[in-house]
Formats: structure tokens, C-alpha cells, sequence
């Protein structure tokens, strides 16, 4: 009974560039994967809603503070807290928070004027990547209009 044939050299020789090449680029590929999971920075928010109730339209500012929490392995940078109507602002710590590190992001409402409910946003922008680079916080409450 007879072996079968050996293959060429050069199959043999083509089949493990081949393997090898495609090894290579898995390799590559998981360790960029790896790499861009370190040293981003992530943000979590203890709330990011707030409701204040019923409010009178004579107080001159109502504020909440929204905390975050790095928990990331890089700085955090808020690049801008915006809100969507002048009525409302923001305000936000400016220095880069370290991995572990806190900051707050204070948001006033100015209710002279207004009347009944309302609902207003701030959108934060970070430097974080991917879907929580933007980050929408909320605040509600009714207010109450005062007797003249």
C-alpha cells in the first residue's frame, strides 16, 4: 500500500505565510481593541434628573448640583455645559478630573416669569469616547406664579 502523496514544498510553504499572516493581523487586532479600552477617561453621574416640586416664581435662583464620579483610567475634561433656554445655566469644574476623582456640574433655574411646569436640559460635553461623550442632564418643577 502506498502513502499518498506529499504536498509541494510550496503549497506547504504558502499555506503558513498564510496562517501566520492572519495571525498577525488578529493579534494586531486585539491588542489595538485592548489598548483603546485603557486610558479613556468615563463619566457616571449619580443622578441626572432632578425635580424641585413646586417652586415660587419670587425666588430669584433655584439650584441642584449634579455630581460625577471619573471612573475611567485618564482625565476627565468637561469641554462645555450648555442648557437649552436662557432661563436656565450651568456651571461646571473646569480642571480635568483624575481617575477616582469627583466634580459637579451646578445648574440654576430662574423662575421669575415663568408659570406652570417646566422642563429644561444641559447637555455636557466631555472627553470621554463614544456614547457617553455627550451626556444630557434634567431638571423639572412647577412653578408657582405669585399674587399681585
Amino acid at each position: 500500500m502506498r502513502n499518498p502523496p506529499d504536498r509541494c514544498p510550496q503549497e506547504i510553504t504558502e499555506r503558513m505565510r498564510t496562517c501566520r499572516f492572519t495571525y498577525t493581523i488578529l493579534f494586531l487586532l486585539f491588542s489595538l481593541l485592548g489598548l483603546s479600552a485603557r486610558n479613556t477617561a468615563r463619566i457616571e453621574f449619580a443622578e441626572t434628573e432632578h425635580d424641585w416640586g413646586n417652586i415660587s416664581e419670587q425666588e430669584e435662583v433655584v439650584t441642584c448640583d449634579f455630581v460625577f464620579t471619573n471612573t475611567g483610567d485618564a482625565p476627565l475634561v468637561i469641554l462645555s455645559a450648555t442648557a437649552n433656554c436662557g432661563c436656565t445655566a450651568a456651571e461646571y469644574t473646569q480642571a480635568p478630573v483624575a481617575p477616582g476623582g469627583q466634580g459637579t456640574i451646578r445648574v440654576e433655574f430662574y423662575p421669575l416669569g415663568k408659570s406652570g411646569e417646566f422642563l429644561k436640559r444641559v447637555k455636557v460635553k466631555t472627553n470621554v469616547p463614544g456614547k457617553m461623550r455627550n451626556v444630557m442632564l434634567s431638571v423639572r418643577g412647577v412653578v408657582i406664579p405669585s399674587l399681585k
